[in-house]
């Protein structure tokens, strides 16, 4: 690199952006006082087997890695990196260890680090991480220790963020979170929920979907209105369900082949609308509903509720 560069440019040496065959190989040596590696840059480098970067780095650009088949080992970001751009790591399937996202990261783009499935233990979002886009850890299977979040994560943007990672433990999700987007937690590993926001209003399609160690009891907020397609479909050890006061919809297969669930309160006084198959595999002749006083006969008469063999009041 030439001497006092600070930049290295956009499609610098990118094999996705050239014709020609890179010439770079093994361990790239990012220069002391660079503070930019822009897009594409080294994207599709299929000979490059490491990366150290400098202290003074402050922004990764989109793709800036994308595809490099051989880079390997543990990836050590920078203390004061700022952005990680769009699909910057994705499908480095060989970088390896437990992924430490530095305290001063703000942004992390559109699949970051989607499909790299070397690696593992827990992963900590920083706190200046305000927003989460889709399909950024996507595919990271071998991260089987816990997520750790923080409150000031105020949305998922976007489908399937954490979707076929391998998180274990209780799931504590951010207060500040009002809807859950369809995929975003599909096929990990967490044991529970420990509790769902307050103000969370949708869990959207396949959000939770073949989190198939999830056990015990779900309650879901007050202000919930709507669970999403198979938004917990095979979560075959989950054992129970409350439903809020103003609930209005299951939607299809919600909770199909939740073959442990046998515990459903419901604390509507009108049954919300549960579409097609919603509990299809549920042990309807044993599980037990529990509804307002008010409201057994009208359950039992319902849609899909009536289907469920016992059905009782709420005792107070």
């Amino acid at each position: 690199f030439p001497k006092g560069i600070t930049r290295i440019g956009d499609k610098a040496f990118g094999q996705k952006y050239t014709k020609r065959s890179s010439s770079i190989t093994g361990h790239l040596m990012i220069p002391d006082g660079v503070v930019e590696i822009g897009a594409g840059a080294f994207s599709m480098c299929k000979n490059v087997t490491g990366v150290s970067f400098p202290a003074s780095l402050k922004k990764i650009g989109e793709v800036a890695f994308f595809k490099c088949e051989s880079l390997s080992g543990k990836l050590l970001l920078p203390a004061g990196l700022e952005y990680v751009g769009g699909s910057a790591f994705s499908t480095c399937r060989k970088l390896s260890g437990t992924l430490e996202l530095p305290a001063s990261l703000s942004y992390i783009g559109i699949s970051a680090f989607n499909s790299c499935v070397g690696f593992s233990g827990n992963l900590r979002i920083p706190e200046g991480v305000s927003n989460l886009y889709a399909y950024t850890f996507y595919g990271c299977s071998g991260m089987k220790g816990e997520l750790i979040l923080h409150d000031e994560l105020i949305a998922f943007v976007g489908d399937a963020v954490f979707a076929h990672c391998g998180f274990t433990g209780e799931l504590s999700l951010p207060e500040g979170l009002t809807k859950i987007p369809k995929r975003t937690f599909r096929s990990c590993l967490f044991s529970s929920i420990a509790k769902f926001p307050e103000g969370l209003i949708e869990i959207g399609d396949e959000a939770f979907e073949n989190c198939s160690r999830m056990s015990g009891m779900l309650r879901f907020p007050e202000k919930l209105v709507s669970i999403g397609l198979e938004s917990f479909k095979d979560c075959k050890t989950l054992e129970g369900i409350v439903l809020p006061e103003k609930f209005s919809i299951i939607k299809g297969a919600a909770f199909k082949d939740c073959y442990s669930l046998t515990s459903i309160l419901s604390k509507s006084l009108t049954p919300p609308v549960v579409m097609w198959g919603v509990f299809d595999g549920v042990p309807k002749e044993t599980s037990t509903v529990i509804v307002p006083n008010a409201s057994v006969g009208q359950y039992r008469t319902a849609d899909e509720w009536c289907l469920f063999k016992q059905i009782k009041r709420e005792e107070k």
